[in-house]
């Protein structure tokens, strides 16, 4: 795992133990999403403490599965 003046480098994320914990900058940058939007999206977190969410690698990678799609268009929902 690599570190750049304390922080993951985009490309070791792929490389950390699936115990890991991260902090939700961590897991936007990840994502490449807002870190509001990490707190939006449902991944499963720990809480340990007041405002100190942490995110599990194994628990991200789980719930990015339950958000994969077949390929192609998204089709729009008949009324």
């Amino acid at each position: 795992m690599e570190r750049h003046l304390g922080r993951l480098t985009t490309a070791a994320y792929g490389e950390l133990p699936r115990d890991a914990l991260l902090t939700a900058d961590e897991v936007a940058k990840w994502l490449k999403v807002a870190r509001r939007q990490v707190q939006r999206l449902g991944i499963p977190w720990i809480d340990l403490g007041r405002k100190t969410p942490r995110y599990q690698v194994n628990d991200i990678l789980t719930w990015l599965e339950t958000r994969r799609r077949d390929g192609g268009w998204r089709r729009a929902s008949s009324t």
